[in-house]
């Protein structure tokens, strides 16, 4: 069998690979396609981040079959960042046993020559090794947008989309609110209601909101939520804002990784519950007051 793929071709050949082998070593900046194609294998999952995992955690959910399923999928998210003691016992631990579970590595950059060390090496050459490059622009529009949406979108508004993004995650939850916006409406949507709908709230609120936030301030400033979430579309708009925000400070390192991902986890959990509550006002005030405590290392 074929050791190396490209994702897509990896993703062809998905379950028939899953029959032969269970350990794979997933590269490349495109973490949102990694996640795509770990979700489709349809088992539950144990997710272990690098920064604060255990061999022996591993080592017990790999050997350990779960309950209600024959296989689990033990999935370890930035392998990138984890200690030179993890990524040592982890060579070890796969040299030495073997096991029934499926295991993911999930080394989320471009992966360079020069950090091919022996472990990369040994991940590369003895287990399937799927590279995840980013899309390009074109791939985006004629691929990706396309699979996301049940409307159609002009060639130029498609282009704008991904320009104001430049990022599959901020590009799939702007598709997912147009979604839920624009689903009953003509089959041609417009430059001017997708600038309406997906633009960053350039609002003074908003600015205050996220200043407060970050300024451990929220108590004093609950006036400006009372102000923002008035219904749902704003509710959702003030958590997309949230979302593009904190988005952007992790994509461009101004926040660590933990801290950003705890922050987006929330952010996204609340876009889920204003959904399905009835009460999309209090929804958004918990999750503006959790990741104030996580931002300022309060929880």
């Amino acid at each position: 069998m074929k050791r190396k793929y490209i994702y897509k071709e990896f993703d062809n050949n998905l379950q028939k690979i899953l029959k032969e082998e269970n350990v794979f070593f997933f590269y490349g900046s495109n973490n949102y396609s990694m996640l795509e194609t770990i979700n489709k294998i349809n088992i539950s999952n144990e997710f272990i981040y690098c920064w604060e995992a255990d061999i022996k955690e591993v080592f017990k959910k790999l050997t350990t079959l779960d309950l209600f399923n024959p296989k689990i999928k033990v999935v370890l998210r930035y392998f990138d960042k984890a200690t030179k003691t993890f990524r040592k016992d982890i060579f070890e631990f796969l040299q030495k046993y073997k096991f029934s579970n499926y295991l993911f590595i999930l080394y989320e950059k471009d992966l360079l020559l020069k950090e091919r060390d022996e472990i990369i090496n040994y991940l590369i050459e003895n287990f399937i090794s799927v590279e995840y490059p980013q899309p390009t622009k074109e791939e985006v529009i004629e691929n990706f947008i396309p699979k996301k949406i049940n409307f159609n979108l002009p060639y130029e508004v498609k282009e704008m989309l991904w320009e104001n993004t430049n990022d599959l995650w901020l590009l799939s939850n702007e598709l997912e609110k147009l979604s839920y916006f624009i689903n009953d409406k003509k089959n041609k949507i417009s430059k001017e209601e997708i600038n309406e709908c997906c633009n960053e709230y350039d609002m003074p609120e908003i600015k205050d909101l996220i200043e407060a936030i970050i300024n451990n301030s929220i108590y004093q400033k609950i006036g400006v939520i009372n102000q923002l979430v008035v219904n749902n579309y704003t509710a959702l708009g003030v958590i997309n804002s949230l979302y593009r925000y904190f988005r952007k400070h992790f994509l461009f390192k101004k926040i660590s990784t933990q801290k950003a991902y705890k922050i987006l986890k929330e952010i996204q959990y609340a876009d889920y519950k204003i959904k399905t509550s009835s009460n999309s006002k209090y929804v958004v005030e918990n999750c503006i007051l959790k990741i104030t405590q996580i931002y300022n290392d309060l929880l």
